[in-house]
C-alpha cells in the first residue's frame, strides 16, 4: 500500500481552489478524475494534490471537472478568491408573479444582510466567523439581484419597426 501525503490542514479549506482539487479524488476517485482530465491516475493525483511540485492541474482541468462531475465547488472557490461570486441564472422566461417573488427576496436577502451584520456588531467587533456568515448573506443578495435582472430581460420584447418610427 503507498503512503498517502500528508496535506496542511490549511490547504483543504473550502475556500482553496487546489484543495477542492484534491478533495475530487477523495469523493469520485483518481480513475473518474484522470479520465475527464484525459491522463492516467497517477497524474491525476498529482495534479490534484496541493503538496505536488512537478504537475499542476489547468483551467482547461478545472473546467473539465466542473462539467463532467457536476460540482462548481473548485470554480466557486477560484470565484471567491477573485473577489467574486458565481451563480445559476434562471433559463427562458417569468411570469408576473416570478418576477414579484424576484424582487421580494431580493428585499429579504437585503434584511438579512442588515440583521447579521447587526449581530455581528453586537459585541463591538466583527470575527472570522461573523465575516463568513455577513459575506454569505452578500452573496445571496447579488445572486438574487443577477437573477432579477436576468428574469427582467427576459421579459423585454422588441417592438414592431412601424411602432419605433412614430
Amino acid at each position: 500500500m503507498k503512503n498517502k501525503v500528508a496535506l496542511k490542514k490549511s490547504k483543504l479549506a473550502c475556500s482553496d481552489p487546489i484543495g477542492i482539487g484534491y478533495t475530487f479524488l477523495l469523493e469520485y476517485k483518481d480513475t473518474v478524475c484522470a479520465q475527464v482530465m484525459h491522463c492516467s491516475p497517477g497524474v491525476a493525483r498529482n495534479k490534484l494534490n496541493p503538496d505536488c511540485e512537478s504537475n499542476h492541474q489547468t483551467l482547461e482541468n478545472a473546467i473539465a471537472l466542473s462539467e463532467e462531475l457536476d460540482d462548481d465547488r473548485q470554480l466557486e472557490a477560484w470565484a471567491a478568491l477573485r473577489g467574486k461570486a458565481m451563480f445559476d441564472l434562471p433559463q427562458g422566461t417569468v411570469s408576473d408573479d416570478e418576477l414579484t417573488d424576484q424582487i421580494l427576496l431580493v428585499a429579504e436577502n437585503f434584511g438579512n444582510i442588515s440583521t447579521e451584520i447587526r449581530e455581528a456588531r453586537k459585541d463591538g467587533i466583527i470575527d472570522p466567523d461573523e465575516r463568513n456568515a455577513i459575506q454569505k448573506r452578500v452573496f445571496a443578495l447579488v445572486s438574487s439581484l443577477m437573477n432579477l435582472d436576468a428574469e427582467v430581460e427576459s421579459q423585454v420584447r422588441q417592438f414592431p419597426q412601424a411602432v419605433r418610427k412614430a
